[in-house]
């Protein structure tokens, strides 16, 4: 009985080895012949997950991009991480989009907008806001970066403040006024880099009503009352109005 137990192991074995073989031989032997034939098939059953352990890590996994996108992506984490580690020292941060003009045009916009987007749903609040400020004070930054193209690094800025802008109205409009306040007041000095004056009266805005709705109509009407004056400087008699409109309200509440 032991003599026969030995021997359908002695079997079983045999025949698991026999298809591992069929499988290596008819399967692994074909796929990689194809993989040294393409590159890119290469590429693609072994691509690699996200690197950077600081910012990166809140991007999550890495969707497979084309490589111009993949190389804008990486670029925009170590900008940012450099942005954040510079704490407002452009050297290093102009440095490095010096060296990588190819890099700033319209498609890094789109890469950041959509970074943004992804990144701020799955961050705690502490961590949104870390970022709020450093995506603000990398677009300050290149709306002042006087190499590549000028138009571009205004337009990468401002796309910068429309992340934040953006994110302020998911946030206001959940009732998350706190949460909405940070990413207004983070957008407000990139207009006001930019000097879009329109822009700046229009954040102002939502500023003053996120702090009524908290209750705080001192603060609103500190935010509305700077809004005023420049709806006035760009003759912009609707922006007037609704700017009053709403100092009344706030008036009328604060007694």
């Amino acid at each position: 009985m032991q003599l026969l137990f030995l021997l359908k192991r002695f079997l079983g074995k045999l025949i698991r080895s026999f298809c591992q073989l069929l499988l290596i031989v008819f399967v692994g032997l074909p796929v990689g012949v194809l993989m040294l034939i393409f590159p890119s098939l290469r590429r693609r059953f072994f691509s690699k997950k996200v690197g950077d352990q600081n910012l990166s890590k809140t991007s999550g996994v890495r969707k497979e991009r084309p490589d111009k996108a993949q190389a804008q992506f990486d670029f925009l984490l170590e900008v940012l991480q450099a942005t954040r580690e510079g704490k407002g020292n452009s050297e290093v941060v102009y440095s490095l989009l010096a060296a990588n003009l190819d890099k700033l045009d319209g498609d890094f916009i789109a890469v950041l907008q959509n970074w943004g987007a992804q990144t701020f749903s799955k961050v705690e609040a502490s961590r949104g806001e870390e970022l709020a400020r450093v995506i603000s004070n990398f677009a300050c930054l290149i709306s002042n970066f006087s190499l590549g193209n000028k138009a571009t690094n205004l337009e990468i800025s401002l796309g910068g403040a429309t992340v934040l802008m953006g994110l302020g109205d998911a946030y206001d409009n959940l009732g998350q006024y706190e949460r909405a306040i940070n990413f207004f007041q983070q957008s407000l000095p990139i207009y006001q880099e930019l000097k879009d004056r329109k822009r700046e009266a229009y954040v102002l805005i939502p500023l003053g009503l996120a702090y009524r709705n908290l209750g705080q109509y001192e603060r609103a009407i500190n935010f509305f009352q700077q809004s005023l004056p420049i709806d006035q400087e760009l003759k912009d008699r609707k922006g007037e109005a609704r700017v009053l409109n709403n100092l009344g309200f706030a008036y009328r509440h604060l007694g």
